[in-house]
């Protein structure tokens, strides 16, 4: 690895005479994506060509950017589609950042706002794919949170700062950065990320709905959906919150407080739906123990284990229906998970009977073959007291 980066400084010295000066950054940006095609003087300006210091920071050096000029700078290029298309790069980019809440604000004079250094770095850039980036997935909401979990940037704004403490402590911050699961969502799945804005309350249902489109469908059949469309009901983050997402009963029921006091009618309802579920949960998981205990002990369980599969299905089909808020339609899947798990009990009921029937067979056969080995014996002794 020494060896290439070493080659490449070369290279980049015999191209750029930047790197005679400036040898840290040609270093480091040596081992960027921009390496691939642009070069010192497309931010900077110059003439890379010449030796001489003078001539080199000629009449054309922009040297070191101004913070409000970057994005127009990086937009030069990466809305050109001549110049992106060889690497299948998007040319909306700087478009959508204009339109974003960091663009407006930069659009009226407010430098602190986020320019596409503070995400992207400076010099060394890399793919938003390699683990390295900065805008990599997983390291998303430690670049996002470098401003919004920042107290003295937000507070005067009037913006949250504890965004990314919250996120880390949600379900989607456990996926992504603890299981290390890149499906999950980051600040820029709601967010956007060019185009950053936070989602309208009536925005939020929409937002979610893009990875949980089986809620979203459900809870549109529910009482709750007149309520958000009135705009009095925050939709999915009056219950789930929207940075810490929640997913426990116990820390949903305490949000429901605002619009339910007191354990009326609906809040009944609620605690019917969880027992509902976790009942359902409940039976799968000893059917499905019993299925394993069964496979150790040496019986044939591949059917069993695929009915186990399709109630599986049936089981996780439950959650999302319980948006509805409806106990019949709920309880109707949890009676066919019900259904399914009492036929593999069933199954697993005949073919432990059937272990048994052969091991009593056997026992005849175990009791011949001990009185036979017991008259050999037998015989075997007289015949050595009969011998002179």
């Amino acid at each position: 690895m020494a060896v290439l980066l070493v080659l490449a400084m070369a290279l980049a010295q015999k191209e750029s005479g930047c790197a005679a000066c400036h040898a840290p950054q040609q270093a480091t940006e040596a081992g960027g994506a921009h390496a691939r095609g642009a070069s010192c003087v497309e931010c900077h300006g110059g003439d890379s060509k010449e030796a001489d210091k003078d001539r080199a920071h000629g009449p054309g050096l922009k040297g070191r950017i101004a913070r409000g000029a970057v994005p127009a700078l990086c937009g030069s290029c990466h809305s050109d589609a001549r110049k992106m298309n060889p690497y299948g790069l998007p040319t909306d980019q700087h478009a959508q950042y204009l339109t974003s809440k960091h663009g407006e604000g930069l659009g009226k004079g407010r430098l602190q706002v986020a320019v596409c250094t503070d995400c992207h770095g400076v010099h060394g850039i890399r793919r938003a794919r390699d683990p390295e980036s900065p805008v990599h997935p997983a390291r998303v909401p430690a670049t996002c949170g470098r401003c919004h979990g920042n107290r003295e940037l937000m507070q005067p704004l009037g913006h949250p700062w504890e965004a990314e403490a919250q996120f880390r402590a949600g379900v989607h911050g456990k996926l992504l950065l603890e299981k290390g699961d890149l499906a999950a969502p980051s600040c820029s799945t709601c967010h956007g990320n060019h185009g950053a804005a936070p989602p309208g309350f009536a925005d939020v249902g929409r937002v979610c709905g893009k990875c949980h489109s089986n809620q979203r469908e459900s809870f549109e059949a529910s009482p709750h959906a007149f309520y958000a469309k009135d705009g009095s009901f925050k939709g999915c983050v009056a219950c789930h919150a929207n940075h810490r997402i929640v997913t426990s009963p116990q820390e949903i029921v305490g949000r429901c407080t605002p619009c339910h006091e007191g354990p009326d009618k609906e809040m009944k309802k609620f605690g019917a739906l969880v027992g509902i579920l976790d009942g359902a949960r409940r039976e799968f998981g000893g059917t499905g123990d019993r299925v394993a205990r069964a496979a150790r002990a040496g019986l044939h369980t591949e059917d069993e284990e695929a009915a186990l599969g399709k109630a599986r299905t049936t089981l996780l089909m439950m959650p999302p229906l319980q948006h509805t808020l409806s106990e019949e339609k709920v309880g109707a899947l949890a009676k066919s998970t019900a259904s399914q798990l009492a036929r593999i009990e069933a199954q697993l009921d005949r073919r432990e009977r059937g272990e048994r029937a052969k091991k009593l067979v056997l026992i005849p056969v175990w009791i011949l073959l001990a009185a036979m080995a017991w008259m050999f014996r037998a015989k075997g002794r007289r015949i050595g007291r009969a011998k002179p």
